[in-house]
């Protein structure tokens, strides 16, 4: 097999959708049932390896070179500033047999082995506001050296290579679209809406928004769009879940939380924070429905999830969302509460309480089929650059 390496040099807390991104493509590759690559993790040794508790049993590499700090790391990244190298990943990749390194930036012009470079998105060119001007910058520096190293630039939307090609046109001929496809582990048991309830205290029909809350994910319109529900009699209930901190803008939590106490919508809007997996699962299987009111996404989990689930799902009116064309989606302008209260009572007024219980899943043998091409699709690009 073509052992394909892949970095994970980050924490669940720094990306939660990341992890979720790289365990639903190793699973996926695994359900192949003629698979030709060998995916191999590379990760620090002071890593937690429980975040790779629900990945399949992939062979784990752990090297201080992808550690936060110490020499080699600090030589690590001297060598990559001043000569845009990536000399010692590279000798650890070629000591292990790694044939591809996929999803992990650059290693050098000369590289001996071949690199799948990915940018999720372009959000600071379209939310320039959300970012500072380092970061800018930076993530303008970072892409344009994985557009010119990379043997390969993959993008998660079409939306997405539209952007690359006005950021670098001649990229284009070198990017790639790889839509993913959410499956679940056969392994995840319903959670029980009961249990559910219990564990986190709330009773009764709800909307799940299942965010990082992150500025540009746009929780204010909910919060806002709960209110003005509220005011006019109609109460609905929200349930939120996802990490609470926000580097580009780290008091953004905090003034969602000022609104929600200010407004008394504690009850209506309820914050679990950061939850198991499987309860994420359960919550999106016995919603009467998803949220996601995202000013930008790359290619949105939880559309995906909600698709998988055979769920609905109330969406902001982006370019992406409407790529994903989930077949149940609502959508609405991102800056407009007041229509999205009425999409959101909509919903809940004609709710069927037993079939919110209950939800509908797509068919396994759609589902399957749909990883598999999503799989196949990979691995054929993988194929297409070994030599």
């Amino acid at each position: 097999m073509i052992r394909v390496g892949f970095v994970i040099d980050f924490t669940a807390q720094d990306w939660t959708g990341g992890i979720n991104y790289y365990r639903n493509l190793l699973s996926t590759l695994y359900s192949l049932p003629d698979r030709k690559i060998e995916p191999v993790l590379f990760t620090g040794l002071k890593a937690d390896l429980n975040l790779f508790k629900d990945f399949p049993s992939v062979e784990i590499i752990r090297t201080g070179l992808l550690d936060k700090s110490g020499i080699v790391v600090l030589m690590r990244h001297v060598c990559r500033l001043i000569f845009v190298k990536e000399w010692f990943l590279e000798q650890l990749l070629i000591k292990n047999n790694i044939s591809l390194l996929s999803h992990y930036g650059f290693l050098s012009s000369n590289a001996k082995i071949p690199t799948i470079g990915w940018i999720p998105d372009f959000q600071h060119r379209h939310l320039p506001e959300f970012f500072s001007e380092k970061e800018v910058k930076s993530r303008e520096r970072y892409f344009k050296h994985i557009c010119r190293l990379c043997s390969c630039v993959l993008v998660s939307s079409y939306s997405a290579q539209k952007d690359l090609e006005g950021f670098d046109p001649g990229c284009l001929s070198k990017s790639r679209v790889l839509q993913f496809v959410v499956g679940f582990n056969g392994s995840v048991k319903t959670v029980a809406l009961e249990e559910l309830e219990k564990r986190y205290g709330f009773n009764g029909p709800f909307f799940y928004l299942p965010n990082q809350f992150w500025a540009h994910k746009n929780h204010r319109v909910v919060l806002e769009a709960v209110h003005l529900l509220k005011t006019t009699g109609r109460k609905v209930q929200v349930l939120a879940t996802g990490n609470p901190n926000d580097h580009r803008q780290p008091d953004y939590f905090k003034t969602l939380m000022t609104y929600i106490k200010t407004h008394d919508l504690m009850d209506s809007f309820r914050i679990l924070g950061l939850i198991p997996r499987a309860d994420v699962i359960g919550l999106m299987q016995h919603s009467l429905s998803l949220l996601n009111p995202s000013f930008f996404e790359g290619w949105s989990t939880t559309v995906e999830e909600a698709k998988s689930l055979g769920k609905g799902s109330i969406l902001s009116d982006i370019p992406v969302h409407r790529e994903q064309n989930p077949p149940d989606g609502v959508f609405f302008d991102p800056k407009n509460p007041t229509e999205l209260a009425e999409v959101m009572w909509g919903v809940w007024s004609k709710r069927d309480l037993e079939s919110a219980k209950r939800p509908l899943q797509q068919t396994q043998e759609e589902l399957h089929r749909k990883r598999c091409e999503f799989a196949k699709r990979y691995e054929d690009i993988v194929l297409s650059l070994i030599k």
